[in-house]
């Protein structure tokens, strides 16, 4: 990642702009097949978008379990920093 803000840092001194190739999604939680064909839908109805796949759950090559770890653990983390410890010293 950090080999990504240099270049960024070094386009912008330039002038230049990075282009993206795409975006992973990462859902909240996971979706049934049949139930996320209006999900599907939508993101292909996005200008531009000429590819949606999905990401099974459980698949280790894949990043969606970590993303929500993540966000969890930062959205604690900021609750905690926000409000405090709670009642129960947690």
């Amino acid at each position: 990642m950090a080999g990504g803000v240099r270049l960024g840092r070094v386009a912008s001194l330039t002038g230049m702009t990075d282009r993206h190739a795409g975006y992973l999604v990462t859902l909240d939680r996971n979706v049934r097949e049949d139930d996320a064909a209006d999900i599907v839908k939508a993101l292909e109805m996005v200008k531009g978008v000429i590819s949606v796949k999905p990401v099974v759950a459980g698949d280790p090559a894949q990043s969606a379990e970590r993303e929500r770890c993540d966000r969890q653990w930062r959205d604690a983390l900021w609750q905690l920093a926000h409000d405090g410890p709670g009642r129960d010293g947690t």
